[in-house]
């Protein structure tokens, strides 16, 4: 996911946006709350009439780049989880704001020097899903779901070059930028308040700073004493398995 290039390169990349936004802005015309009657078989996605069918889930992730990078490869696999709070409008539409943790951890060599390089990725989601019921009851679905939103990265790196005045031998450093991308999954209601969910989505991640995150080291080509890292703009899949909650 990260490259690293000397500063005398750098300014051929301060023209890229180091930070992206985002406002997830749906618009799904006039749909209105399905009914349905609580305590019953055909209402595991409804249980609830009178009110909103919020809904709150917790799982386990994983993002994988389809991209290999110049340096620290090993970071193009992360593990982590992810939060979400979600609105089901009715049986075949519902919305949801999710948050995410994932990091790795990897060791590379440049110029001659090893590098070591922690890295945590934070992408915050807008998802609208469209959802496809496979019985009857409602209690196994399919769903189909785009999302936008943005992606907040951390770097640290540290180097085995010993400190000279004035520079430093390991820093760490933060940027972020626009994501989006689409994805389908499955979910089982266990009862009509609480239900499992598993997604599979492309996500795209632009190009980020790191906020000039560099490091010393000596021998690098064209008389340069740093070397500066950033984040590509990248492709990934990113996986997940979720336990929720209606209320």
């Amino acid at each position: 996911m990260f490259c690293a290039v000397s500063s005398t390169t750098m300014k051929k990349l301060t023209s890229r946006a180091s930070a992206a936004l985002l406002i997830g802005l749906l618009t799904a015309g006039s749909i209105s709350t399905a009914s349905a009657d609580t305590g019953t078989d055909a209402n595991y996605a409804l249980p609830k009439t009178d009110a909103p069918n919020f809904y709150i889930d917790v799982g386990a992730g994983f993002l994988s780049s389809i991209k290999m990078r110049d340096v620290f490869t090993g970071l193009d696999n992360m593990a982590g989880g992810a939060v979400a709070f979600g609105w089901r409008i009715n049986q075949n539409n519902k919305i949801q704001l999710e948050a995410g943790l994932y990091s790795a951890s990897d060791s590379d060599t440049i110029y001659g020097h090893k590098l070591d390089a922690d890295c945590r990725i934070i992408p915050v989601l807008f998802s609208y899903s469209y959802v496809i019921l496979s019985t009857l009851d409602g209690r196994a679905e399919f769903r189909v779901t785009p999302t936008i939103g943005y992606y907040s990265a951390k770097l640290e790196i540290s180097t085995d070059e010993p400190v000279s005045s004035g520079l430093n031998n390991r820093g760490s450093g933060t940027g972020s930028a626009f994501a989006f991308g689409v994805g389908a999954g499955f979910t089982w209601h266990f009862t009509p308040r609480s239900y499992m969910d598993i997604g599979y989505r492309i996500l795209r991640m632009s190009s980020a700073n790191i906020n000039n995150l560099r490091v010393y080291m000596d021998n690098i080509p064209g008389g340069a004493d740093h070397v500066y890292f950033y984040k590509k703009a990248d492709t990934v899949l990113n996986l997940t398995a979720a336990i929720g909650l209606k209320f």
